[in-house]
């Protein structure tokens, strides 16, 4: 079994620690960087992150040498990514590989992949689009969130994370566009909100239903190569239920993976006020009933939002969340509260602020509406005399009020993963937190949104 050894001194805060690395090419040619044995052991132990990367600096070496350019590229990006970008030599040692890379080799005269990280302007071309978002979701934007927010910046750049997002492209037309970011623990998917939290599966948004055969007979064999240059550790990709099984069968023939059901209430408010009530949890009602008796409602949105209305929402939803970031800890996304306040200063969604009679404020909702569907962004609500809890109406409430301003449909928040998951070759047991919030906004419809997801390991593939 041929292979190489070598090593790297590190420097850490004035000590220097020598990292030793031997890699066997068949290991590395089998399962890649990501998954190679040198990596495996190190990866997902804190105390070994300054030896990993300098495990990872000497494995680029070598790959580099023995021409393995793609698995360089790919040890050196997941370092690039665990360090924030804050080294610069591995930048550099990147832009010197990118820049003698040959063409596409997933590319053919028929089909073309075009990737937002090595082709950005031909992309943003292709798609008639001025600049990507990479830090957006929302159910109702094109693409979920990829197209970005009229006036709002949402893809500030994040040396930790690698926006990969690509197009397939079929005799010169967009086919298919799949949204995807790498984040510094080397799993593929969509959005991430919240660190050790799952991230939004990413999703192939085909443009024509004929065309879904093409893009994902092409979609496995590009995810191959991709993972070996970016490090990648696991894809997680979602599919809905009106295509299932196509992409299964599609992966399964050059890919291996677990398959979870992924889930989130939509409430249809096509339906009456009354109809939508009758399909609320029965412990939910009592709650609901004193809300709307005895909460004093405040909503802003448009020009109501300035700087000053802006400050007293975030001052409210953060004294509100208290209790929860108590229990859970903060989990409290700045990013995604300014996407949401914006949209609602553009007209699309509210911010609606529950007060005792007393003036206090006692609860917040944040919706935002685009394509006919409502989103609940973000919420939060203390508990106040008799432990009584204001979020049960707080939430119907903008339920109803999402229907007034015309939509079809409301969200109860992103897609809720399954209570246990595969995480790469072992299993993750949701938190708490994740458990209670499920359950607390499947009360408000026994309606689901169903998405398959599948978690591909990418060793051996």
């Amino acid at each position: 079994m041929s292979g190489a050894s070598g090593s790297t001194i590190l420097n850490v805060n004035g000590t220097p620690t020598k990292v030793e690395v031997e890699i066997s090419f068949e290991d590395i040619d089998i399962n890649g960087v990501a998954w190679c044995e040198p990596v495996r052991k190190l990866i997902g132990h804190p105390a070994e992150t300054i030896r990993l990367i300098g495990t990872l600096i000497v494995v680029a070496a070598i790959c580099r040498e023995s021409d393995r350019s793609d698995h360089a590229l790919g040890a050196l990006r997941m370092a690039r990514r665990m360090t924030a970008g804050s080294v610069r030599s591995i930048g550099e040692s990147i832009a010197g590989i990118v820049a003698k890379a040959g063409p596409n080799a997933a590319s053919n005269d028929k089909v073309e992949v075009v990737s937002y990280a090595s082709e950005p302007l031909k992309f943003l071309r292709l798609l008639n689009l001025k600049g990507i978002g990479s830090n957006i979701y929302h159910p109702g934007l094109p693409y979920a969130g990829l197209v970005g927010i009229e006036g709002f910046d949402g893809r500030p750049e994040r040396p930790e994370v690698d926006n990969v997002s690509f197009l397939i492209v079929v005799d010169g037309r967009v086919a298919a566009v799949v949204p995807m970011l790498v984040y510094p623990d080397h799993v593929a998917s969509w959005i991430k909100w919240v660190e050790g939290m799952p991230g939004m599966p990413a999703e192939v948004f085909c443009r024509a239903p004929s065309d879904r055969r093409l893009v994902y007979k092409f979609l496995g064999p590009y995810l191959k190569l991709m993972s070996r240059s970016y490090g990648i550790r696991i894809y997680s990709i979602q599919e809905d239920a009106a295509s299932f099984p196509a992409l299964s069968r599609s992966l399964g023939s050059h890919l291996h993976y677990a398959l979870e059901v992924w889930d989130r209430p939509v409430v249809d408010l096509t339906r009456g006020v009354d109809a939508i009530y009758r399909n609320v949890r029965k412990s939910y009602k009592s709650s609901i009933n004193w809300g709307r008796d005895n909460l004093q409602m405040r909503y802003l949105s448009g020009s109501q939002l300035d700087d000053a209305r802006v400050a007293e929402v975030l001052s409210a939803l953060r004294k509100a969340q208290e209790h929860t970031y108590t229990r859970y800890g903060d989990a409290f996304n700045r990013q995604l509260f300014d996407e949401a306040v914006h949209m609602c200063k553009n007209g699309d969604g509210e911010v609606s602020i529950s007060y005792l009679r007393d003036g206090e404020a006692c609860g917040v909702v944040i919706t935002s509406d685009a394509g006919g569907k409502s989103y609940y962004a973000l919420g939060g609500s203390t508990l106040v005399w008799e432990n009584r809890s204001p979020s049960h109406w707080n939430v119907f409430n903008a339920i109803q009020r999402a229907k007034l301003r015309g939509n079809q449909e409301f969200h109860l928040g992103r897609l809720f993963g399954a209570p246990i998951s595969i995480d790469g070759y072992g299993t993750r047991k949701a938190s708490k937190r994740e458990i209670d919030l499920t359950f607390f906004k499947h009360g408000f419809s026994d309606n689901v949104e169903s998405r398959y997801v599948h978690q591909i390991p990418t060793d051996a593939i």
